[in-house]
């Protein structure tokens, strides 16, 4: 099982987002085994999802107003290029994701987010 740490922010309001974050998860076909509230501003998910499905989740994250940091971006390039090449994977395969998101008020920019975001 491979372990991947995706970070993003997201200016919609915490009481919005949290709920269109828990359909994104059902409805990709993650399996939620964790919910941490790390900080008022931050939240975490410890998740599992199939190969499979990775493509869809990414797509629904940023499609649904979910602003990935870059080098999360490329994780998730990552994850769809070893679905693309399936024949050598194992698309039932479980990825373990580890989200982050922090919740921005208007007064707070990306790069402030970046730093409060990081995974250890």
């Amino acid at each position: 099982m491979e372990n991947v740490d995706i970070q993003s922010f997201c200016y919609i309001e915490r009481e919005q987002a949290i709920p269109m974050l828990a359909t994104t998860f059902t409805e990709c076909g993650t399996w939620v085994v964790a919910r941490k509230t790390l900080s008022s501003q931050t939240v975490q998910y410890h998740v599992e999802i199939q190969l499979r499905y990775v493509i869809d989740l990414y797509a629904t994250l940023v499609s649904t107003g979910f602003q990935l940091t870059a080098t999360s971006h490329l994780t998730f390039t990552h994850l769809c290029t070893c679905f693309n090449n399936a024949q050598h994977m194992n698309l039932g395969e479980i990825i373990d994701l580890r989200v982050e998101i922090t919740f921005l008020d208007n007064g707070m920019d990306a790069a402030d987010a970046c730093t409060v975001n990081l995974v250890s």
